[in-house]
């Protein structure tokens, strides 16, 4: 699991340095709760080992998640977030559905401030 911090601090960015790296990355740590929350308005915070800077890219993500799986099995693509968010996870689903790969279901839950 990774957390994806789109409005990090700069003082925030540059503590996580090369944390970016983990995106490409499958052996990313375990999630750990950590007491108190960071907050994106302390440059002082201390932010966890699986909190990135920047959005997630999504196509590539929605497109290793198809490339595991047999062409006859189903894979769930869900996300929560802004609707940016969900037109580019809708965008990335209809760009991998494919005849000759597997099924994929989306579930979408956008909200906007």
């Amino acid at each position: 699991m990774r957390v994806h911090m789109t409005k990090m601090s700069k003082t925030q960015a540059e503590k996580q340095g090369d944390q970016s790296a983990l995106d490409d990355d499958v052996s990313v740590p375990e999630v750990k709760v950590v007491e108190p929350a960071p907050t994106m308005e302390t440059d002082h915070a201390a932010v966890p080992p699986y909190v990135v800077p920047g959005r997630p890219d999504v196509h590539s993500t929605v497109r290793q998640a198809v490339s595991e799986y047999e062409p006859e099995r189903r894979v769930l693509v869900a996300a929560c977030g802004p609707s940016g968010l969900s037109d580019d996870v809708r965008n990335a689903v209809r760009n991998c559905t494919s005849i000759d790969g597997p099924g994929l279901d989306l579930h979408l839950e956008a909200f906007g401030w």
